[in-house]
């Protein structure tokens, strides 16, 4: 057991929950087309984890111009977007671990006065075996 605090609030760890940090409907459209233009409009009843076509639309861009440019489909942007939280939902761990590290000047101070090994078994190693990554 280390006797290194953990960082992490309740409230932090939370928030690596949260799905409005997650990927959305900009971030599969960009993932599709480098040069997407424009954003979404999602409408009430919209969940992210099921989207119903009928629930979002494409509105081009601020002023609601589309300059002749076509998104990607809907049946596109959901398969990309479910493949963004399938991606998000595997790498909980890692938003876990970032929480919990300490800061980088402490880490190295710690390996300066104490070696790598001791950095490892004390401060690392107590983080990874808290949230280990899934196999």
């Amino acid at each position: 057991m280390s006797f290194y605090p953990r960082s992490g609030s309740e409230e932090d760890h939370n928030k690596v929950l949260d799905l409005e940090q997650s990927p959305g409907l900009v971030n599969a459209a960009e993932a599709l087309d480098p040069n997407f233009k424009g954003g979404f409009l999602m409408k009430e009843g919209f969940d992210l984890r099921n989207i119903d076509d009928d629930k979002f639309d494409w509105v081009g861009d601020s002023l609601g111009s589309t300059d002749g440019y076509t998104p990607p489909t809907k049946a596109a942007l959901k398969t990309k977007l479910a493949e963004l939280l399938a991606e998000w939902d595997n790498k909980i761990y890692q938003r876990h671990r970032a929480i919990e590290y300490p800061q980088i000047d402490e880490q190295l101070d710690y390996i300066y006065h104490n070696g790598v090994e001791k950095w490892k078994t004390d401060m690392i190693d107590p983080v990874k075996n808290a949230y280990p990554k899934p196999s």
